[in-house]
């Protein structure tokens, strides 16, 4: 029997597709939340959520600095930034 159509193999592939996803699930103000939460608690959230796929704690701190990219991209709704 052959590999099902769409099966992803490679890890990092897949890391990618699940930072992805999670940012498709949730808003701005939810990103920049997470980010300022810090590294160490997304990694501790994510290991208890995310598992069944293999990741490592390596994989967690990419995910979380693909997360850090995109909220550095991203302003917060009703937040301005102020002069000086």
């Amino acid at each position: 029997m052959g590999k099902p159509e769409g099966l992803i193999l490679d890890k990092k592939k897949f890391l990618q597709m699940a930072v992805e996803s999670l940012l498709n699930q949730i808003d701005a103000a939810t990103l920049h939340t997470i980010v300022a939460t810090g590294r160490d608690e997304f990694v501790r959230h994510a290991r208890t959520n995310w598992v069944g796929h293999g990741f490592t704690t390596a994989d967690y701190r990419r995910a979380f600095q693909g997360l850090k990219r995109r909220a550095d991209e991203v302003p917060v709704a009703g937040v301005q930034a102020h002069a000086g």
